[in-house]
Formats: C-alpha cells, sequence, structure tokens
C-alpha cells in the first residue's frame, strides 16, 4: 500500500511541476493529442498481439505492484515441506486430497501428476512445458508493453507534423500562429511521456515482475519433485530457502562487507556453491 501512495505521488507531483514549466496546465493539455498518441499505439499494439494478451497484462501489472514478494516464496515453501510430509506419511491419495485445496495452479497441477503414477521423466517434461508456456505469455505481455512505448513517440511526432501542416494552411491569421505551434509541439510532449515515461517504465517493473515468477516456478518445480521423491520435509525446506535469499549471505555480513573475510563467509560461500551444483 505504501509503494503505491508513494508512487501516486510522485507521478502526481511530476506532471504539476511540468504544468509549471509550461507556463501553465492549459497549454499543453489538449485531448485530440492525448487521443491521438494513446489511441494509436494501442492500435499498433492490437495489430502486433491477439486481445487476451491486453486482458491478462492488467491483471499482471495489478500483482506486480503488490510487495513483500519474499513472503509468498516462504508460504510455499512451508506448503511444499507440509505436502511432503503428507507424502512420506500417508501415501498418494491423502495427498491428493491436500494438494488440490493449493492455492497454487502449478502445484495442482504436480501433485496430481504424482498421484496419477507419471514416472519422474515425464513429470519433469510436462511441468518444464508448464513453465515454458506461461513465461512465454508473460514475455508477450512485456511486449506488449515495449511496442507501445516505441509507438508513442511516433505517434507524437505525427501529430506534430499533421498540427504544423494546420498552422502553415493559415498562415495568414498571424495571431493564431504561436497558439497553433504549441499545441502542434504537445503531440511531441504526449508521445514522450506516454512512451519513455509510462509504458517503457512499466516494461521494466513488469519485467522484474517475471523474474521473480520465474524464481517462484522454480521452487515450486523443485518441490514438486521432491514430493515425488518423498524426501524429508526438513531439507527440502532448508534447500528451498535459497530461492528465497539468493545471494545466500546472512544479513550481518550484507551489512559489513569486512565480515566476509572469516571462515562464516567461507562457508557460506562453499553451501552457495553446492546448491548451484546441484541445481545444475
Amino acid at each position: 500500500m505504501l509503494q503505491r501512495v508513494v508512487i501516486l505521488t510522485l507521478f502526481g507531483g511530476f506532471f504539476v511541476f511540468i504544468g509549471t514549466m509550461a507556463d501553465g496546465m492549459t497549454n499543453w493539455i489538449g485531448i485530440k493529442s492525448g487521443v491521438l498518441v494513446l489511441g494509436g499505439s494501442v492500435m499498433g499494439a492490437l495489430l502486433a498481439y491477439p486481445f487476451n494478451r491486453f486482458q491478462s497484462l492488467g491483471r499482471s501489472l495489478k500483482v506486480a505492484f503488490q510487495e513483500a514478494p519474499n513472503e509468498k516464496l516462504t508460504q510455499l515453501i512451508e506448503e511444499i515441506s507440509h505436502l511432503t510430509r503428507i507424502r512420506r506419511l500417508y501415501g498418494p491419495m491423502e495427498l491428493g486430497n491436500e494438494g488440490n485445496k493449493s492455492s497454487n495452479p502449478f502445484i495442482r497441477k504436480g501433485i496430481d501428476l504424482i498421484v496419477d503414477n507419471y514416472q519422474r521423466y515425464e513429470l519433469h517434461h510436462i511441468m518444464e512445458k508448464e513453465m515454458d508456456a506461461y513465461l512465454a505469455a508473460k514475455a508477450s505481455e512485456i511486449g506488449i508493453l515495449n511496442t507501445m512505448g516505441r509507438l508513442c513517440p511516433a505517434f507524437g511526432f505525427i501529430g506534430t507534423i499533421l498540427g504544423l501542416m494546420n498552422v502553415l494552411s493559415h498562415i495568414d491569421r498571424v495571431s493564431q500562429i504561436g497558439q497553433g505551434v504549441a499545441l502542434a509541439f504537445s503531440t511531441t510532449l504526449y508521445g514522450l511521456l506516454l512512451g519513455h515515461f509510462v509504458f517503457l517504465s512499466l516494461a521494466d517493473k513488469l519485467s522484474e515482475y517475471v523474474k521473480s515468477e520465474e524464481r517462484r516456478l522454480t521452487l515450486v518445480f523443485e518441490g514438486i519433485l521432491d514430493i515425488f521423491e518423498a524426501k524429508n520435509p526438513f531439507a527440502v525446506s532448508h534447500r528451498l530457502q535459497f530461492y528465497v535469499n539468493p545471494e545466500g549471505l546472512p544479513d550481518k555480513v550484507a551489512q559489513n562487507p569486512q565480515a566476509g573475510t572469516g571462515p562464516s563467509w567461507l562457508s557460506n560461500l562453499m553451501v552457495k556453491l553446492k546448491l548451484r551444483k546441484h541445481h545444475a
């Protein structure tokens, strides 16, 4: 919640500042300019991507601005550890009942495959394909924002040309030339602001979210394999903690770089290398 308030405050302050630099908001706000730039970029993106990607884009952006992604990873680890314990103690049937209660669709999918007695290589292949399809859909959503970010300045330039043509066609009205030129260049301003400041920034934000999603899916993927093999739930929980803190360093070492010269730093480094070798 705090993150959203800060972002909205910064956005509002930035646009008010631009308005004061433009000597008043009425000099650069134009409905026609905004419709041309925004409408043109949306139409171009609709030609390039299917409509259902736009629907999922809104949901992804909403989730991307949520706070504390590591808390969700911790909850996933606890859930996977619990399911591993159920698998060891009660077998696949009870595991299926517990797995159906999960809110994570990838966990439910993996548990169904285990209960249906799929082999390990089949489970690995199916889950990997599910992950690839999901991440490919997210990559398309990022592509929509990047496309709109590239098209906005282009349509802004088109609007400026149209505005200048309109001014030149009425060049005999000298008193209106200055206002007409200002309105023509306001379209370029809209294009630059919407393209670089809004859409490309949102694309970067969504890219960071997709990276966290990829880490979350990898955690679930390895957790499902551990459940299939009925490993020790405590060992599973300890191993998956790597995804919550990929650096593998304690907070006191991260805050004090000189502390990394002692034996504790070497021990953490060895653990990190072993985990990477295991993942490879």
